[in-house]
């Protein structure tokens, strides 16, 4: 006898619940259960996608803060060396 896939949506125990229950209803339950857990297989998917975005757009933003504050330093440096240009001129 060939063994089915684990199916992981089903709860412990279920094979004694089932058993009890005639085959029309476990059929459906069974489906039931199944379709709520690729629900819940794809809401944490969803999520985890969301999440590496999060985490893209948190770098980018990081970076974009890096690029500024050295242009930033740049431009200061730039200024003071006017500054000192200016001061240098004969009048």
């Amino acid at each position: 006898m060939a063994t089915s896939p684990p199916r992981p949506f089903l709860p412990p125990g279920w094979s004694s619940i089932a058993s009890e229950l005639p085959d029309d209803i476990r059929i459906v339950v069974e489906a039931v259960l199944e379709d709520n857990w690729q629900q819940l297989e794809d809401k944490v998917k969803q999520m985890e996608d969301e999440a590496k975005l999060t985490n893209e757009r948190k770098d980018m933003v990081i970076e974009s803060k890096d690029k500024l504050i050295a242009l930033m330093e740049y431009m200061q440096k730039l200024n003071e060396e006017l500054i000192k240009t200016k001061e240098e001129e004969p009048e």
